[in-house]
């Protein structure tokens, strides 16, 4: 196979596995239960031991990584928790993806980091 195509078809299917289903996993408990405001033993509590645990990149507060299966599949799902250790956020992505996702959003919304503005 020609080598082009190679790396096209490996982008192609690397591209596929961060598009997300999201409504397959709508009723498991982490999706359906967790809230914003609750407390990471209640959290705990309904999901059981994370993947992982990590600082998030800002420093202000953890994240948990967890792996979603049902039907099959697989997905990648990471809750974000703020310095008292409340929930401030939950996505369909692991912990270092989404702090990748939120700080482009953000240099997105300051116009890039090319000075706009100046």
């Amino acid at each position: 196979m020609n080598k082009s195509v190679f790396a096209l078809v490996i982008t192609l299917a690397a591209g596929t596995g961060c598009a997300t289903n999201s409504s397959v996993y709508q009723d498991l408990p982490l999706v359906s239960q967790v809230q914003p405001g609750m407390s990471k033993e209640q959290v705990l509590h309904i999901g059981g031991q994370p993947l992982s645990e990590s600082e998030r990149a800002n420093g202000a507060g953890t994240c948990l990584d967890y792996m979603l299966a049902k039907q099959g599949q697989q997905q990648a799902y990471s809750i974000n928790f703020n310095d008292a250790n409340k929930v401030e956020g939950k996505n369909f992505a692991t912990c270092a993806q989404a702090s990748h996702q939120n700080t482009r959003k953000a240099l997105d919304n300051m116009g890039g980091a090319g000075g706009a503005g100046y």
